[in-house]
């Protein structure tokens, strides 16, 4: 069953009978060229996943190995382990800096921060804190300022320059979770960091 058919050019000579003028196309070969086109594309698209801040094929889960005391990166474009280390006692939430170089790790029952650097994984640092720490995020305007969210209420500003906190603020009730928006970013004003801790 023809679905398109030749149409006569203005100024052509008239048709001939028995002549055809351009292509007919079928349903079937419109199909055919569609499904080949796709297999194309399909073939030729750059396949990658994405996880934790952009890391490319890249996923870390706490609370693995013996005690659930490790820390596990998953290779989410293979689908298998890419390796572990253990971090201590109680990890939880979990925070990747914007160049993937260092995975920041909330210690619940250690009262603390794992620096892990992801290229070897492995703990190149921690940073004790006052409080059992509920949630991390990094300041998206200042790579080197981590905000840490504490079961007792507090919200800890942490200079990473020399692992220290710099300011602690009260927000009178334990907080479960924690996010930050740079400038422009937030709901409230177009100038300064927002911050936003659930309770």
């Amino acid at each position: 069953m023809a679905v398109g058919a030749a149409q006569q050019c203005p100024g052509a000579p008239p048709d001939l009978p028995g002549r055809r003028i351009g292509p007919t196309i079928t349903l079937p070969r419109m199909m055919f060229v569609a499904s080949v086109l796709l297999a194309w594309l399909l073939s030729t698209w750059p396949a990658q996943s994405f996880a934790d801040g952009g890391a490319p094929d890249v996923a870390y889960i706490a609370g693995t190995g013996a005690g659930g005391a490790g820390i596990t990166r998953i290779d989410v474009g293979r689908g298998q382990i890419a390796g572990s280390v253990v971090v201590g006692d109680g990890p939880g939430a979990l925070m990747l800096s914007s160049d993937a170089a260092v995975l920041y790790v909330a210690q619940t029952r250690a009262h603390s921060v794992a620096v892990i650097a992801t290229s070897t994984l492995s703990v190149s640092a921690t940073i004790a804190l006052r409080a059992e720490p509920t949630g991390l995020a990094l300041d998206p305007s200042d790579p080197a300022i981590l905000y840490v969210a504490g079961a007792d209420g507090s919200l800890a500003v942490i200079q990473l320059a020399n692992r220290t906190i710099a300011a602690t603020v009260s927000a009178g009730q334990a907080l479960s979770g924690l996010a930050v928006a740079g400038p422009n970013q937030g709901t409230l004003s177009g100038q300064d960091l927002e911050i936003y801790a659930a309770d």
